[in-house]
């Protein structure tokens, strides 16, 4: 780590200590008010400070502590103090870099201090509207920062801190849809496994069992490889397999016996089928288990 540079703020504004206001390359040539970030971002390096990084049209990677996230357009990165992070292939992306301190967040203002804490989320891609509410809000950053006022400091802190609001709330929302998400496919998928203990041997096609969970198919697929990796087919035919392994262990019904009674009518496609499964034919199994 000794070998990763650490910077503090690059210029550091007269006007506002501890807070910078930059644009990315394709920008700041046509906004000379918002100079270019003048690290070199392509090489891994850490801060001593906060960024905010906005991305109005994006393309590359944001690699923040060795977590790879897209730059897309309406994206929004965020980057605490110590983190070690590097953009590559950025050529076309345009936005523009919040630096802070978090001195200059908790000094001066009536606002709840910013912990880090806040920002826990590295990344976030945000809809047309809920980008454009933050976008105004960069608006108003931008014109208190080029217009300076007497209460220009205060309004900055208020614009930072409502665009962190904004996106933890947002990231919360995402958050929490996910996980009632995953809480429904896991009820899904329990009662999916159900269904195969009570019909397996009658019923062994995918589509019988996603039309009794009220799903498609390919909605129940999605299901079963989310949670353990597998396609439904494979779990149904996985239970086949099991019972046929235990008749020809504690039974003595034969291989064709056993085919049928699973409900296969050709008993050569059942051997088949057991010997890709298992690696033996029905037969061998049978041996092994004498």
């Amino acid at each position: 780590m000794s070998d990763i540079p650490l910077y503090s703020i690059p210029d550091p504004s007269v006007k506002f200590d501890g807070f910078k206001l930059y644009s990315l390359k394709s920008l700041a040539k046509n906004e000379p008010l918002y100079p270019e970030f003048p690290v070199k971002t392509n090489m891994p390096h850490r801060h001593d400070f906060y960024e905010i990084c906005i991305f109005l049209k994006g393309t590359g990677t944001h690699e923040i502590d060795f977590s790879k996230f897209p730059i897309n357009n309406h994206s929004i990165h965020f980057v605490t103090p110590g983190q070690v992070h590097l953009i590559s292939n950025h050529q076309n992306a345009q936005g523009y870099i919040l630096a802070f301190t978090e001195e200059f967040m908790a000094l001066n203002r009536k606002l709840p201090d910013v912990k880090i804490s806040e920002f826990s989320i590295p990344y976030l891609d945000m809809t047309v509207s809920d980008f454009k509410f933050v976008c105004n809000t960069l608006e108003a950053i931008k014109h208190e920062y080029s217009y300076p006022g007497e209460a220009s400091e205060e309004i900055i802190k208020s614009c930072l801190y409502i665009i962190i609001l904004k996106t933890k709330t947002l990231h919360n929302k995402i958050t929490e849809t996910k996980e009632r998400i995953n809480q429904n496919m896991n009820v899904v998928f329990r009662s999916f496994k159900d269904l195969i203990e009570k019909n397996y041997v009658t019923n062994q096609a995918v589509n019988y069992y996603a039309d009794h969970l009220n799903v498609s198919p390919s909605y129940l697929n999605k299901i079963t490889k989310k949670v353990c990796g597998r396609t439904a087919s494979s779990l149904i035919s996985d239970r086949v397999i099991l019972e046929a392994k235990r008749l020809l262990t504690f039974s003595n019904m034969t291989s064709q016996e056993i085919a049928y009674y699973l409900m296969y009518n050709d008993p050569s496609y059942f051997s088949r089928m057991f010997k890709k499964k298992t690696g033996y034919s029905p037969t061998q199994f049978r041996e092994m288990k004498l």
